[in-house]
C-alpha cells in the first residue's frame, strides 16, 4: 500500500515533465524541419543528465 501511494503522488510530476518533453520535441522538430532527428533530439535531453526529485 505504501509502494502504491508513492507512486501515485509521484505521477502527476511525471506526466508533467512528459509533456515538458512533448512539447520541446515538438517545437525542435517545427523550427528543425528535415534536419531534426528523434536520436539527436534524444541525445541532447539526455546530455543534461537526470533531474532532481524536488518537493
Amino acid at each position: 500500500m505504501v509502494a502504491r501511494r508513492l507512486l501515485l503522488e509521484r505521477q502527476p510530476a511525471y506526466l508533467i515533465g512528459r509533456h515538458r518533453i512533448e512539447h520541446l520535441r515538438d517545437r525542435a522538430a517545427r523550427e528543425l524541419g528535415t534536419r531534426f532527428t528523434i536520436k539527436d533530439f534524444h541525445h541532447h535531453v539526455l546530455a543534461n543528465g537526470a533531474v532532481p526529485w524536488k518537493r
